[in-house]
């Protein structure tokens, strides 16, 4: 959604503009940021964007090895929704399986985990308690 005053907003093309598009305008409106800069910038989106899609690439292939059940799910919906059709976003999101797969695995093997969960008093799940950690 664009609001006024998004400078992150091309209303000509109603694209959001290129990362390295907005250091190039850090750089012009003031706060200096030298070629060196913006290089290390862009590295560290490149390498960590790579690193995260493949060690969830990774974790999915895992998951999906100890389930052939969910492999097959997968497969079953690839060649029914798609069959020998192009592969395109609009395509891949027909692929609901492949999504809740994809999903759990990040539920199951977070990347960056951001959120420690914590409970609040012992619970009892099928016959086994969960309790406190105290300090």
């Amino acid at each position: 959604m664009h609001h006024k005053g998004d400078d992150n907003f091309n209303g000509s093309t109603k694209k959001r503009r290129a990362l390295l598009d907005l250091l190039l305008d850090v750089s012009n409106n003031g706060t200096i940021l030298s070629d060196e800069d913006i290089r290390e910038e862009v590295n560290t989106f490149m390498y960590a964007g790579h690193d995260t899609m493949a060690t969830s690439i990774s974790w999915t292939l895992y998951a999906l090895g100890r389930h052939p059940e969910y492999q097959e799910k997968i497969l079953n919906e690839y060649n029914d929704e798609l069959g020998m059709a192009e592969i395109t976003l609009e395509n891949v999101q027909k692929l609901t399986w492949l999504e809740a797969c994809i999903k759990e695995q990040w539920r199951m093997y977070p990347v960056a985990p951001l959120i420690a969960r914590h409970i609040y008093k012992p619970i009892e799940i099928s016959k086994y308690f969960a309790c406190l950690l105290m300090n």
